[in-house]
């Protein structure tokens, strides 16, 4: 019995449970709230691991999967090293920060087995085998005659006024 929803990973679970713990501590923080570049850019990588992991999912193939396993665990970097930049700024405390720390350690690594998992099945498929294009119709013969008013200009020539 395989998985039918990407819910049911527990990589996108941990994901989706970083991403609102995230969208907490920076509600809870009027300085962060009003640093919109920050804040943004906060979301934007917060929200983007669970996509990515969805995105993949959706792509049916292993190899696609954990390409997009690696861009979450992208993501999920970008994220956790703007939260201590929060930390760095004053906008939020570590303790404040500890519970999305620790869910971003364990996004990490559940989404580091999964695409690992996704590799070695990958690794088993083989390609399907190439087809080649069609080619493109030939341009037909020039005419293999040896008269030359086969290559004469049929148009008068080009005279000054």
């Amino acid at each position: 019995m395989g998985v039918r929803n990407v819910e049911e990973f527990r990589a996108w679970q941990y994901a989706h449970r970083f991403k609102l713990e995230v969208y907490r501590i920076v509600k809870s923080s009027p300085e962060a709230r009003r640093d919109f570049k920050y804040r943004d850019q906060l979301f934007d990588a917060a929200s983007s691991i669970e996509s990515d992991i969805g995105e993949g999912f959706r792509r049916y193939g292993a190899r696609s999967f954990a390409l997009f396993l690696t861009y979450a665990l992208s993501s999920l970097k970008e994220a956790t090293i703007r939260v201590n930049d929060g930390i760095d700024r004053g906008y939020f405390t570590a303790d404040a920060c500890l519970h999305a720390i620790e869910l971003g350690q364990a996004c990490e690594h559940a989404t580091t087995n999964l695409r690992d998992t996704q590799l070695r099945f990958g690794k088993g498929r083989k390609r399907p085998p190439h087809r080649p294009r069609p080619e493109p119709p030939r341009k037909p013969p020039p005419p293999d005659s040896s008269d030359p008013s086969d290559y004469l200009i049929t148009q008068a020539p080009f005279t000054h006024a």
